[in-house]
């Protein structure tokens, strides 16, 4: 029996001499709280104590490039806003689960005018559809201001927000509630693509509640005692009369192999 594949984290670290081995206590903090379901890879960014957006952005299309299936770029400080940008100008390889960005620094704010690093002004809709985010602030940051997460929020009200007392730029080492967004991300990302995989022909309600079932469990499903479906298989009523339909009107086609009947199959 294989080993499930681990899902990949890109962690992209700070700016300034030694910024990447000032962060490992951050990277070490998200694979002890992520666990061994997780691979999480933080390569030293070029130039990192005089850092060029150009060289920094070529390096994260690479990382992301290597990555195999669902990637979670997530970033600190100077990476983070970097990251950012990136995703708003570029286009990663693959598909993206989620974004996670801990003390952004907000370039174009008061005495933070850089224009290299700065966004552009309608960074929000370039972002990829449906993107889901995260922002983490420590309200007693000593080097970015913890205002800059308000600047945030007012271009990317549909993202998540997340101030702290008491844990200074570096989160005293402790990225344990982003780990925790992480997984709930990943899940809900999951989730996502078993319901893409079901046929279609069927209404929301049903494909949420038959998320990753083949195609002969689907006709053993619609061939079930109404009150037996809703007892072993946590399918409504509804759900179920959506999929009887849909079969019955052969309306049901297939995005995904792996549900197609055999010629031996029904």
């Amino acid at each position: 029996m294989g080993t499930a594949a681990k899902r990949p984290v890109l962690f992209v670290h700070g700016g300034g001499e030694g910024a990447h081995e000032a962060d490992q206590e951050l990277v070490a903090s998200l694979r002890n709280a992520l666990g061994a379901g997780y691979e999480v890879r933080s390569p030293k960014m070029p130039n990192e104590d005089s850092p060029e957006y150009g060289t920094w952005k070529d390096r994260i299309s690479e990382e992301l490039a290597d990555i195999d299936g669902e990637a979670i770029p997530t970033g600190h400080s100077l990476g983070a806003s970097i990251l950012l940008k990136y995703l708003s100008e570029e286009k990663p390889e693959g598909p993206v689960a989620g974004a996670f960005f801990v003390a952004t620094p907000y370039w174009g704010a008061e005495d933070w005018e850089v224009d290299e690093y700065a966004l552009r002004e309608d960074f929000a809709s370039k972002l990829p559809e449906g993107l889901p985010m995260f922002f983490y602030h420590g309200r007693d940051d000593e080097v970015v201001p913890f205002g800059h997460l308000a600047l945030y929020k007012e271009r990317l009200p549909w993202a998540t927000f997340r101030g702290f007392d008491d844990l200074g730029h570096q989160f005293d080492g402790d990225l344990s509630r982003v780990a925790r967004d992480i997984e709930e991300s990943s899940h809900r990302a999951a989730a996502r693509s078993r319901e893409s995989d079901l046929p279609t022909g069927l209404g929301r309600p049903a494909r949420r509640a038959l998320a990753g079932a083949g195609y002969r469990r689907l006709e053993q499903l619609a061939g079930l005692d109404e009150s037996r479906v809703g007892g072993l298989h946590g399918v409504g009523p509804k759900a179920l009369g959506q999929l009887r339909r849909a079969l019955a009107a052969r309306s049901l086609s297939f995005a995904d192999e792996k549900h197609r009947p055999t010629e031996e199959g029904v």
